[in-house]
């Protein structure tokens, strides 16, 4: 079983969606993994982070403070134990897709995630926003007009919403449908790649 996008993780009792594999530039031999602030810490601070498909091995540790977490783009870094290094891949699970570059995305862009609850669900992204909530910066998520309405839910935080078209990761999963029109939101990874001074893990 591999450490990569779309399984479950559990932490503080919170159960969520691995995002990506990262590394932080200013420590290339760590790697970490990327998720929802909300999972991670979900106001209970530092805890360590569970791989129910794996024995419910503890894979990482996720420690509070600013260097880890953001809660304007509700995203937070867990390092993981170096031992589970041979497992990690940034291959979405249960697809051919390897996640290696992101993009901002635009209006109408159709994008695809796998989460823990929902699995492969697409949608299409209806604007941009400053504020969404309590994100900074949101990109407002719809319904595909092929697809389901119900295209996440809860579990599903932290997974990632990539273009169909390129693969490219687009959004970190951050909020629910919320409201009769079904919208959602997620966060920018571009910028939460920045804040974290982080870029994609890549095995090659």
């Amino acid at each position: 079983m591999n450490i990569q996008p779309g399984i479950k993780i559990t932490c503080n009792g919170i159960d969520g969606t691995l995002g990506l594999i990262v590394i932080r530039n200013a420590e290339p031999d760590k790697r970490y993994l990327l998720s929802c602030m909300h999972v991670l810490d979900g106001g209970h601070g530092s805890g360590d982070v569970f791989m129910p498909d794996i024995n419910n091995n503890v894979i990482a540790r996720y420690v509070d403070g600013p260097e880890f977490s953001h809660a304007g783009f509700d995203a937070a870094l867990a390092e993981i134990d170096p031992q589970y290094f041979p497992l990690l891949s940034n291959q979405v699970t249960g697809s051919n897709r390897i996640i290696t570059t992101a993009a901002y995305g635009m209006p109408n862009m159709e994008l695809i995630k796998t989460g823990m609850v929902t699995k492969k669900t697409r949608c299409v992204i209806d604007h941009f926003t400053d504020y969404f909530g309590n994100l900074e910066a949101g990109i407002v998520l719809k319904p595909h007009v092929n697809g389901i309405n119900k295209y996440c839910a809860q579990g599903d935080s932290g997974s990632v919403w990539c273009a169909k078209v390129t693969g490219k990761a687009i959004g970190l999963h951050a909020r629910g449908q919320m409201g009769n029109d079904f919208t959602a939101a997620a966060s920018p990874i571009k910028l939460i790649l920045n804040t974290f001074n982080a870029s994609i893990y890549s095995s090659a």
